[in-house]
């Protein structure tokens, strides 16, 4: 677990944007247990300038091409972070989500030809977002479900399945 008081120096923000942002480096697998704690801090109201800098590696992280090995680690990470039950806060669920989507569109050609990637990306939106307590991540979790679905990442016999939790249209 990586302590929170690590970014309150903003090293690892900065070393985030700066590596990422015009992707000079290769994304490490290393990167994303830093990602509980950047969705943490990314709507901290008490220090602005971290929440900023956290909302700026978040998307410059959310944005890398990934490999095959680096996207399961991504997975893993905003799976545990939706999945922590009263470990995270709402808050920091709904930047996973957000993460996540911007994540698999990026990496769309990755997890649309991996179907076990696709099938989880589903579970955290589905089996985990949609069944969450809080409204506000249900909320997310539906916009990201319905960007899937629009976005075809969802289609046939997964279209079924998802009848349970929402009312699709006629499949054309």
């Amino acid at each position: 677990m990586v302590n929170n008081h690590f970014l309150n120096t903003f090293p690892v923000c900065f070393y985030l944007i700066e590596n990422l942002q015009w992707n000079i480096a290769t994304v490490s697998a290393a990167y994303y247990p830093l990602l509980g704690v950047l969705c943490t801090h990314e709507s901290n109201e008490l220090l602005p300038d971290l929440a900023a800098s956290c909302t700026t590696a978040l998307a410059c992280l959310s944005t890398a091409i990934l490999t095959p090995d680096v996207m399961a680690a991504c997975l893993e990470s905003v799976s545990d972070i939706v999945g922590a039950g009263v470990g995270a806060s709402w808050k920091a669920k709904c930047a996973a989500l957000e993460f996540l989507q911007v994540a698999a569109f990026t990496n769309m050609p990755l997890v649309m030809n991996k179907p076990k990637m696709l099938e989880t990306v589903l579970a955290i939106v589905v089996d985990v977002g949609l069944e969450c307590d809080r409204v506000e991540v249900r909320l997310k979790a539906g916009e990201v479900l319905s960007g899937l679905v629009h976005c075809s990442f969802v289609s046939g016999d997964k279209r079924e399945k998802l009848k349970v939790y929402i009312s699709i249209g006629p499949t054309t």
